[in-house]
């Protein structure tokens, strides 16, 4: 949270898309991701339930006045092996990061 400003400061200076810079990176990790031999369909599958979780809670943090700082516990719901945050069920033994 704390590169948003900053990145938002860079679109605007070089004409990007707002979240270009975001999107950006946040593609490259996913495709890190990949290129650690899990496959697209898991990531895209981790990714749909991610994406399905924030957009229930939007509602919530909007009217708490924003979403929580620094309280993300990596290790629950969507900790894996190799340290991925993802949905449990997106990556098996035969997809797990070696």
């Amino acid at each position: 949270m704390a590169l948003m400003p900053a990145a938002a400061a860079w679109e605007s200076d070089n004409g990007l898309p707002k979240f270009s810079v975001a999107l950006h990176g946040a593609a490259e990790l996913l495709g890190a991701m990949i290129g650690d031999g899990i496959g697209r369909e898991t990531v895209e599958a981790a990714l749909a339930e991610l994406l399905d979780d924030i957009e229930l809670r939007i509602p919530e943090d909007k009217a708490l006045g924003g979403p929580p700082q620094g309280t993300h516990d990596w290790r629950g719901k969507h900790a894996l092996a190799g340290g991925w945050c993802c949905p449990p069920v997106a990556l098996t033994a035969a997809t797990a990061p070696r």
